[in-house]
């Protein structure tokens, strides 16, 4: 159904979004916090080294650094490699900021104090004693010494890999939201859509009076079936007028034709006269089939179907048959398969099959073969005369057109038009194709029945 993977890709391409906003939050939110701590880290270095510039070398610096900045983690490498504090001297050979772990950023002794009585109670050197797992570190220059400023950042990462597990738990509800929302929308959406494929099906069989009737126009589907609607109205008036038309026009010249055909009968006797009769003749059965035609298109009345034996109906073709295919030169058989019933006018069919059978009597020539053969709810016949070329399948199904080959012999371009306006009244597929041997074959496959067929 369409409108249901509409909704599959849309939930798709919003989950894909907030994937994609989500990595871009983190990034961001990563960026801002560490850029807060930088510039947190750079200001205290530069306190330090205001502080450092007034002191002496070595201790002193370092003990003046502990008096004036209390509260600041940081550790002290001077110029001849003594270290102060509790950083790993190998932290100080790289300049700049850096993520360190707790075994990378101290040494396992503990710091012990200088000359400050005070040292041990001061916040910088009890921070790192709760030993928190990762560290932001900036090592910067101060004169000839070295100076590691340091702050815990565990708890922001944390805070940061918490920031997926809220995220995803809140992404999947409102995916599966939307898709239960989208599912049932698409769900009704498929409906109209259905409505319309179910009119359209209907007005290719022939049924011009079906309407979608929407209640109101909601939105653009409803304006398409109210479209819909009107183009099948005036489709169906324009084909009306165009059948009626037709046939008045068959009524009108068959009343003068039959007159002409009287007229014919009481003339003198002869080869002229029997050349007349026989042209009128041809006329008439034209607008015969023609209003034949006429009938079968604009009717919807199913009142004369019923189950049929297909079997019934190929059998009592070839009993039809049998002779006038031997007449003309050529040989009729019969192979019946294990045959379904279907639903049809027996009538109707067996006109199909007359059809087809007087085709291939007319058009095979001299000792061809002609078979009539059932296999399930498929009724073919077949012949192996000239055939129709693939390209003029599909017209010598339209009434009134003819070939220019071997096939088109005395012949009104009404007989296969006939067979078709039959197999669509009966709504059965109809098949033209060149047999194993070449010539026509011509399969109609019908609506098969679950009712017994009808005697008789």
């Amino acid at each position: 159904m369409s409108a249901l993977r509409n909704t599959l890709l849309l939930a798709a391409v919003f989950l894909a979004i907030i994937l994609i906003a989500g990595s871009i939050l983190r990034f961001e939110l990563t960026r801002q916090v560490f850029d807060a701590i930088d510039d947190d880290l750079a200001l205290n270095a530069q306190r330090f080294e205001s502080a450092a510039t007034a002191s002496g070398p070595g201790d002193s610096i370092f003990n003046n650094l502990i008096t004036a900045h209390s509260g600041v983690s940081f550790g002290y490498l001077s110029a001849l490699g003594e270290n102060f504090g509790p950083v790993r001297s190998v932290v100080f050979e790289t300049l700049g900021f850096q993520n360190l772990t707790r075994a990378e950023l101290f040494h396992d002794r503990r710091f012990a104090p200088v000359d400050s009585d005070n040292f041990e109670d001061h916040d910088a050197y009890h921070e790192w004693e709760d030993d928190p797992d990762l560290w932001r570190v900036l090592v910067t220059d101060i004169g000839p010494d070295r100076l590691a400023v340091f702050t815990p950042i565990h708890e922001i990462e944390d805070a940061l890999d918490l920031l997926p597990q809220i995220m995803w738990p809140i992404t999947i509800a409102t995916v599966m939201a939307t898709l239960v929302v989208g599912v049932f929308l698409g769900l009704v959406q498929q409906r109209r859509i259905n409505k319309v494929q179910s009119a359209f099906e209907q007005i290719a069989i022939g049924n011009l009076g079906h309407r979608i009737q929407p209640q109101s126009s909601r939105d653009d589907m409803d304006d398409l079936m109210h479209g819909f609607d009107t183009a099948a109205t005036r489709l169906e008036t324009s084909v009306q007028q165009m059948r009626d038309f037709s046939r008045n026009v068959a009524h009108e010249l068959r009343t003068p034709l039959s007159e002409l055909h009287l007229a014919l009968d009481n003339i003198e006797d002869g080869p002229e006269q029997e050349k007349a009769i026989a042209k009128a003749d041809k006329v008439m059965r034209t607008f015969d089939a023609i209003l034949r035609i006429s009938r079968l298109s604009a009717g919807t009345d199913q009142s004369h179907m019923s189950p049929i034996d297909l079997n019934a109906i190929a059998q009592q073709l070839y009993d039809l048959y049998t002779d006038s295919v031997e007449e003309a030169g050529q040989s009729l058989t019969l192979n019946l398969g294990n045959c379904r019933t279907v639903t049809g006018d027996r009538q109707l069919l067996l006109q199909l099959g007359s059809n087809l059978i007087e085709n291939s009597i007319r058009y095979a020539g001299d000792g061809a073969l002609v078979s009539i053969q059932t296999d399930g709810n498929r009724l073919t016949i077949a012949d192996t005369g000239p055939g129709i070329p693939a390209r003029d399948r599909v017209n010598v199904l339209q009434p009134l057109f003819t070939l220019d080959g071997s096939r088109s012999r005395q012949g009104n371009g009404l007989g296969l038009a006939l067979v078709k306006a039959i197999a669509d009244h009966h709504g059965a597929i109809l098949e033209l194709s060149e047999g194993k041997e070449g010539g026509l074959t011509v399969s109609v496959c019908l609506k098969e029945s679950s009712l017994a067929p009808r005697n008789g």
